[in-house]
């Protein structure tokens, strides 16, 4: 009599992006509230707006959509932006100007 010892496919790393479910001879990925499976890639996106960086050269704030590569200006023509922060939930950017020694928002 030979018996089948199921195999938790879980305990490898990276066998999803965020919830592993082990089930028998199987097992099935779900992502945390939020989130939901791209049906696609089965990778686990947010709902909601898309994710984007916001980044400076210096003269300028820009944004980068990270899943469309959207690249739009924010802020032009700036003397020596250092520094960047944003405040998401009241739609806020901050720097920090080197060239003229001020905090913008």
């Amino acid at each position: 009599n030979s018996s089948i010892i199921d195999v938790d496919e879980c305990q490898k790393p990276g066998t999803c992006g965020q919830i592993c479910i082990n089930l028998k001879g199987s097992y099935k990925c779900e992502c945390h509230t939020g989130y939901h499976i791209d049906p696609t890639t089965g990778v686990c996106k947010g709902i909601g707006t898309e994710p984007y960086l916001f980044f400076t050269d210096h003269h300028d704030i820009r944004k980068l959509g990270l899943h469309s590569k959207e690249y739009t200006k924010v802020a032009l023509e700036l003397r020596n932006v250092i520094s960047l922060d944003t405040d998401i939930a009241a739609q806020r950017i901050f720097w920090g100007d080197l060239g003229q020694k001020t905090i913008f928002r």
